[in-house]
């Protein structure tokens, strides 16, 4: 899945907005307070469904994106996730989200999950927008 939307706030904010998100989730997952600087190839246990997933962050730019891989018990990926930002003005971006999983397949469950992402996904988005 790709995901590929402007929005009206600066690239820095945007980013900032979306890192308190993920350091909220290590929060609640680990009990552990992290900085931003704290995040490269920092893992974790999440749940992911019914399974419990090891989440390993990295390459993280401030202000321009992240990568989060999940894998699970064996050591396989779940999934990828790459988020990428792009200023084009002082206070316009453009945001880049990339999920990928393995292996696709014709599942429509798995597609009205995908379409239920990018709609929470953007509707987070335009809260950020509307809050800046």
């Amino acid at each position: 899945m790709k995901l590929t939307t402007r929005i009206n706030v600066s690239a820095d904010y945007l980013f900032t907005r979306l890192v308190d998100v993920l350091l909220y989730d290590i929060l609640r997952q680990t009990n552990r307070a992290l900085t931003l600087n704290d995040l490269e190839g920092f893992e974790y246990q999440t749940d992911y469904g019914t399974e419990r997933v090891v989440t390993r962050i990295s390459n993280v730019q401030p202000g321009r994106g992240y990568r989060i891989d999940m894998r699970d018990s064996q050591g396989r990926i779940k999934f990828i996730e790459r988020l990428k930002l792009r200023a084009l003005r002082p206070d316009q971006v453009e945001v880049q989200l990339c999920k990928a999983t393995p292996a696709t397949w014709y599942n429509p469950v798995r597609w009205g999950q995908e379409l239920l992402y990018r709609h929470n996904l953007k509707k987070m988005l335009r809260t950020f927008e509307y809050g800046y």
